[in-house]
């Protein structure tokens, strides 16, 4: 699965904006990301309503707006549910929840969101 910057970047090198519409480009743009799909070793799927090219230029345009996890540590002391810290990976904020409930008293939750990469 591609990320969101080697979305954008595939994108940039076959001269396409974000958010473009397919059948709005020209043959050239097209065949760009025909040749970009068969060197990344894109399939689509059998029943797909459209060509390989159109079906890679809508799954670039999904990475370019897919959302990532972001951990959320809150504690709650008294006057509702407070954001402490966020992190990116679950272990690390469980190692931020281990130092709370040691230095701190109070309750305390971790919550998940998606988000919107930087």
């Amino acid at each position: 699965m591609l990320t969101r910057k080697q979305a954008q970047d595939i994108l940039n090198n076959c001269g396409i904006p974000e958010g473009a519409d397919f059948h709005k480009l020209d043959s050239t743009k097209v065949g760009y990301l025909a040749e970009w799909a068969a060197a990344m070793k894109y399939r689509k799927a059998k029943n797909a309503p459209g060509s390989t090219a159109r079906m890679y230029h809508a799954y670039l345009q999904r990475r370019l707006t897919a959302k990532v996890k972001e951990y959320v540590l809150q504690g709650h002391y008294g006057q509702g549910w407070e954001d402490l810290t966020t992190e990116s990976s679950y272990s690390e904020i469980r190692q931020r929840l281990r130092e709370y409930r040691e230095n701190e008293r109070g309750n305390y939750r971790i919550i998940t969101r998606r988000v919107m990469p930087e």
